[in-house]
């Protein structure tokens, strides 16, 4: 498969770094251990055995090296990297593979405004107030926390941290969820939070968990006022916006010079009853004229997984319930495929990706969504959804999905991104293109991994 996992075990909560040309990805390893416990009740403990590092510098060859600790989002101070652990102390690392304890950037949780405690700390450095600060999931209320009950909650957000010491700094609350008094279903928690800065604008990012059947959540983000620091927006009055849908869970955006990427794990099960799964392909975010966020495929990265690119004559060779009018074409069973549609006039439009299977990529003007289905005649079943704007009914779109084992990633335009987790393995074969307007063209090809002269760069 294209899509990254161990040998051994799958892809949990991740967070990416680019340094020095290679792709670090620090995530949790699903080994039965879902978070730190010993670091979340007991701040003086900097101990975990469920992280992992996997280092890439062509996304196909990772080095894998398990850690003592779990690193989350990096800060680099002159030569040292360093993450903070839970509630407890930073670690520090050199070569970013070992890491040990420090005293630098030592901050506190303030408990008389978060009494019920703290998780997912993120540094980052704030370029407006010229220091190093944090973001964290912090609790109003954490009663009986493990049973999942009085999830009261939001991202705080910390003043400057000392470099030395363990000077208490500012915290406030950057984005509450006013959960008091709704029960665990309805309470969601921002998990994997971070601020990033794109051009003149911060982002606030976060997995609003408990909002989809996988718990984990899509990737959200706000946005900020330009040329505005972090403490004067207001971020819990802004518009939610979705980088992808419910499959792409617990993602986080790393930039790697002037670009930007996310990663995040797709569930092992369609169904999400599970935790963790394989890493996506490499998405580049990029940031639109009125300051929202697009998605792409890195588009070097297409070009090097590309193998027997075929054109397809356009002519309608059947009708297919519930998708109307469809042309088929012969595919391998991992396979790429790209078209052309016209969508001015369009109520459903899309990609056939397993006629046998009914797998299909729906474009569906009605509920102005991109959705990932199957629909064979007895089984009806979305797996993953996303809402799109209303300006891509106006004209031609480009498609383009890539079906890799039982996974699906579809991007839209160059601008939409949505990765789903099907129900069965693809058969291959038999794919197809439906649209009850024009069909512009249709191109397909086989996977294959990049070969030795692709590089990550920047």
């Amino acid at each position: 498969m294209l899509h990254y996992k161990s040998e051994d075990w799958y892809v949990g909560d991740v967070h990416p770094y680019y340094y020095d040309n290679k792709l670090y990805l620090f995530y949790l390893k699903p080994n039965g251990i879902t978070r730190c416990d010993a670091c979340f009740e007991d701040p003086t403990k900097v101990v975990c055995g469920n992280s992992v590092v996997a280092v890439t510098d062509n996304y196909c060859d990772y080095t894998e090296t398990e850690l003592n600790v779990p690193v989350v989002n990096i800060v680099k101070v002159g030569e040292t990297f360093i993450t903070k652990v839970g509630e407890g102390s930073c670690v520090e690392s050199t070569d970013l593979l070992h890491w040990e304890k420090t005293d630098k950037f030592t901050l506190s949780l303030d408990r008389a405004l978060f009494p019920a405690g703290s998780r997912d700390y993120a540094l980052f450095y704030d370029d407006d107030l010229g220091g190093v600060r944090s973001t964290m999931l912090a609790y109003f209320t954490n009663e009986h926390w493990k049973e999942g009950r009085g999830l009261d909650c939001a991202v705080g957000i910390s003043g400057v941290i000392p470099l030395e010491g363990e000077e208490q700094v500012p915290q406030k609350v950057l984005f509450p969820l006013n959960n008091k008094g709704k029960n665990l279903m309805k309470s969601p928690e921002p998990e994997c939070n971070q601020m990033l800065k794109i051009g003149s604008r911060w982002y606030l990012l976060t997995s609003l968990a408990r909002q989809t059947v996988h718990w984990v959540g899509p990737l959200s983000y706000w946005i900020g006022n330009e040329n505005t620091p972090i403490d004067q927006d207001n971020f819990a009055h802004k518009k939610e916006y979705r980088l992808d849908g419910e499959d792409l869970s617990a993602a986080q955006v790393a930039s790697f010079g002037d670009r930007f990427y996310k990663f995040g794990w797709i569930p092992m099960n369609y169904d999400g009853q599970e935790w963790g799964g394989h890493l996506n392909l490499p998405h580049e975010v990029y940031q639109l004229p009125n300051g929202e966020l697009g998605c792409r495929l890195d588009p070097e990265y297409a070009k090097s997984i590309k193998k027997n690119e075929k054109s397809h004559e356009i002519f309608y060779n059947e009708y297919v319930q519930p998708f109307g009018r469809s042309i088929f074409v012969d595919v391998k069973k991992d396979f790429g495929i790209r078209t052309c549609l016209d969508l001015e006039k369009s109520e459903k439009a899309g990609l056939i990706l397993d006629r046998a299977k009914g797998i299909a990529v729906v474009l569906d003007r009605a509920t102005k969504q991109m959705r990932v289905v199957r629909e064979d005649g007895n089984i009806s079943f979305c797996f993953s959804s996303l809402e799109l704007h209303d300006d891509v009914w106006s004209s031609t779109a480009t498609i383009h999905a890539i079906y890799d084992d039982d996974i699906v990633e579809v991007f839209l335009n160059d601008r939409y991104t949505l990765c789903a987790r099907t129900d069965s393995f693809n058969s291959g074969n038999t794919a197809g293109v439906f649209c009850d307007r024009e069909i512009r063209w249709i191109r397909s090809y086989e996977l294959t991994v990049p070969d030795s002269s692709y590089k990550i760069s920047n």
